[in-house]
């Protein structure tokens, strides 16, 4: 029931930058750079050959040209 509703907030690069920011990366925002923010593809179609759509996941680049991948 709340699933669509996560995933359109969470959709939004502004509130995902957000709780970067403010909330799961304290001590450590300042190395990301928010500018490369991307939603990656979660969707997939199996061996079976049935649609499967996951979860929102996000990627943002380390200063230091590493990636970081969050779903």
């Amino acid at each position: 029931m709340h699933d669509p509703a996560y995933k359109l907030l969470f959709s939004r690069p502004r509130m995902v930058r957000d709780l970067l920011d403010g909330f799961a990366a304290r001590g450590w925002s300042g190395a990301l750079d928010f500018d490369t923010l991307a939603p990656l593809p979660t969707s997939s179609v199996s061996k079976d050959l049935q649609q499967r759509h996951g979860d929102l996941v996000w990627r943002v680049r380390i200063r230091d040209d590493r990636w970081l991948h969050r779903g």
